[in-house]
């Protein structure tokens, strides 16, 4: 298993972990102490690789009450749905967090203060025969005013794993009583075979590494030398939160979280092998990403704050990498160029359909980008020069589509829309998604490139003279490269992958690694009109932008109510100096098709992004790979009028990221619904008159090349 892989299987741990914190901190009924605090980043090693915390767990509970997303929970209408929810996610938590022995219920009652989970690595000694890595998960929980409550939770604990057969041993650490609990059979988190648990001054540990265990109880009891530097000393934490505290509008960070990337990706294998064991020699993606540049990026964090006076929600992330015309990105990571030398702060383009659910607006170097990724793709395939020769073959095989894509890139701008739409009556296929680029000059050898491109592959409709171009994706899942006419690239990547996830059968386990995923979305919809490559995945949709594409839509959502709100919000917290990203949401819109999908249990059948993302994270292992996963929630009592009992407490949403020299900061906002935003999506429109499916090529030109078909 690659690292890749696992940060795959654990992110829904890590994302049970997370939901437990929010879940705790809504529904404790605790108030804070008054006395001094003393935080978990001050007592956590250098080395903790990932952390999340709730300082306040009341001050939040009592801030979301306040919020229309509160008032939502306690609306007679919801509610019924929101409690019955509750009980599942309770039952799910049960269920996972076995390791610790504590369920979400058991705790509700014991928090008084901070509440953090946090993943911790220490890499192997250099030399060491095994070669193995230190890691831990820790539970820290605030119980300075409970802390009878958690000497009894602890011994409801007790009682229920002796139930399980596990056997306890008592400890004294640094003159604190604690308990070690060892399994029979591995459970929980990690399948790990030890907990160790103890009330350590004001707080509740509880730890699944001896080592990490007896230097946090030594931290907190004081002894010198118990921990050689703390996180809070780390030098990517401080960058992470000096830039996303809110000192200067004066908010409260509700909640707080921090990545060391690479860290994480050792932390996630690590955990992966101890559940499981080595399976031999691996890609380690990890390293070569590293060697690539991308160890430029040395922390990632934020902070959330809700209900602020202004805004439903107000959060900062901050992904510290440093870099400066004099110390720039190297290799791969040189792609990381998303400067925006335009004086306009990415408004929406004209296309854009005037009822968009979400709209993303990025400055990217594409160029470059096209450039950059070769080093990646080389130390990838471990050929030096590869994705080179593969471009040129690109465009000079004469059984391939002949086609020059860096010359296709330099005709394009460096801005990228993605926008998503939802349509009426809500299916399956509701979420329409569409990504476009403006083209620089020469759109029609742009056309003439994307046709040749896919031709092989697509069948080709016409509409008010405009050639639109449908790949079926999963038709094409088991050839090579899915919709690259005549598989440029088979000669370099063959003989490195043994040719296993592009097309062919893997034949070890390693080759195994390499498999292409299944596409996201079934078709892949393609068509250039009035200066843009469009991208998509519904027909309908694409017909639907082609005939409003005069009318200049992009133009009215621009000066929409809720549009410039958010625009107007953003500004205030982040400034307004031209950003490198913009997006724009309006939450009703958006989570309508999952809404819909969710209460009629269809989540696992659905076609939206967010329902593919679930199958593959969410998915049995062992299933057939065209198998229907069994949907986890029972979304039943879900309200059915969800215009009326739900998306009016759903505001619209956007944030903006700055390139600094340090990093990039993203400011994003959440506000509360006003009565001129748009509420509701448009029914699905009637079917325009579409010239039949063909796969016939047309004439070819004088010069040997197909004709391009200009739209123009």
């Amino acid at each position: 298993m690659n690292s890749c892989s696992a940060v795959f299987r654990l992110r829904p741990r890590w994302g049970t972990w997370l939901a437990t914190i929010a879940c705790l901190a809504i529904f404790s009924p605790v108030p804070l102490t008054a006395q001094e605090r003393v935080l978990s980043e001050s007592l956590l090693p250098e080395n903790t690789r990932a952390w999340v915390s709730v300082p306040d767990a009341a001050a939040l509970r009592e801030a979301l009450e306040q919020s229309q997303f509160g008032k939502m929970t306690e609306d007679p209408e919801v509610k019924p749905f929101v409690d019955d929810l509750v009980r599942q996610f309770r039952a799910y938590l049960n269920e996972q967090n076995v390791q610790f022995g504590m369920t979400l219920s058991d705790l509700e009652n014991v928090r008084s203060g901070e509440i953090c989970l946090a993943g911790i690595l220490r890499p192997s000694v250099a030399g060491a025969a095994d070669a193995a890595t230190d890691h831990a998960l820790v539970l820290m929980v605030d119980v300075i005013d409970t802390e009878e409550n958690a000497r009894e939770l602890l011994e409801k604990v007790a009682v229920e794993f002796n139930e399980r057969g596990a056997t306890s041993e008592s400890l004294v650490v640094h003159s604190i009583e604690a308990t070690k609990w060892s399994f029979r059979i591995p459970r929980g988190l990690r399948e790990q075979q030890h907990t160790y648990q103890a009330i350590a001054g004001r707080w509740l540990l509880a730890c699944d590494n001896e080592r990490v265990f007896r230097q946090l109880v030594g931290q907190i009891a004081g002894v010198e030398g118990a921990a050689a530097r703390r996180l809070a000393e780390n030098d990517a934490f401080q960058q992470v939160a000096q830039q996303t505290l809110f000192d200067d509008e004066g908010y409260a960070a509700h909640v707080r979280w921090f990545i060391e990337p690479f860290g994480y990706m050792y932390l996630a294998q690590a955990i992966a092998d101890a559940r499981d064991g080595k399976k031999g020699p691996r890609n380690d993606y990890a390293k070569i990403l590293q060697d690539e540049g991308f160890a430029a990026i040395k922390g990632i964090g934020g902070a959330l704050s809700v209900n602020t006076g202004k805004h439903e929600a107000v959060h900062r992330t901050f992904i510290y990498a440093p870099h400066s015309e004099e110390a720039p990105f190297v290799r791969g990571a040189a792609m990381l160029d998303f400067t925006n030398d335009d004086d306009d702060a990415l408004t929406p383009a004209a296309w854009v359909p005037e009822n968009a659910a979400s709209l993303l607006t990025l400055s990217w170097n594409l160029s470059n980008a096209l450039e950059k990724v070769g080093h990646l793709i080389d130390s990838l395939t471990a050929a030096e020069g590869s994705w080179d020769r593969s471009l040129r073959q690109l465009e000079n095989d004469v059984n391939g589509p002949r086609v020059d894509l860096r010359k296709v890139v330099s005709l394009l701008e460096n801005r990228i829309t993605i926008v998503a739409v939802a349509e009426l009556p809500i299916d399956e296929n509701s979420e329409r998604m569409m990504f476009g680029i403006k083209i620089r000059e020469d759109e029609s050898y742009v056309a003439d490139s994307v046709y040749r491109l896919v031709k092989n592959n697509a069948d080709v409709t016409t509409h008010e003279g405009t050639r639109i171009l449908v790949v079926n994706t999963e038709d094409q899942y088991d050839k090579r490269l899915g919709n690259i006419d005549d598989d440029f690239l088979s000669d370099e990547f063959d003989d490195e992958f043994g040719d296993p996830g592009i097309g062919g059968e893997a034949t070890t386990e390693e080759e195994e690694e390499f498999k292409r995923p299944r596409p996201l979305f079934e078709k892949q919809v393609l068509a250039v009109k009035n200066g843009y490559l469009l991208m998509g995945n519904n027909v309908e949709q694409m017909i639907s932008v082609i005939d409003q594409m005069d009318e200049e839509p992009g133009k009215a959502l621009a000066e929409a109510e809720d549009y410039q709100r958010v625009r107007n919000a953003l500004d205030e917290l982040a400034g307004d100096a031209p950003p490198n990203f913009r997006h724009f949401g309006r939450m009703d819109l958006e989570l309508r098709t999952n809404y819909e999908m969710m209460r009629t249990g269809r989540m696992a059948q659905s076609k939206t992004l967010l329902a593919q993302l679930l199958n593959r994270s969410m998915k049995d292992e062992d299933a057939a790979e065209d198998a229907v996963r069994e949907q986890k929630f029972d979304g039943s009592k879900m309200p059915e009028d969800f215009e009326g009992k739900v998306a009016r407490y759903l505001g619209p949403t956007g944030l903006v990221l700055h390139n600094l020299e340090e990093g990039w900061l993203i400011t994003g906002c959440v506000l509360e619904k006003s009565g001129s935003d748009v509420t509701s999506v448009e029914s699905e429109p009637s079917s325009p008159s579409v010239d039949p499916p063909s796969s016939a090529d047309p004439p070819e030109s004088d010069d040997g090349k197909d004709d391009a078909g200009s739209d123009e």
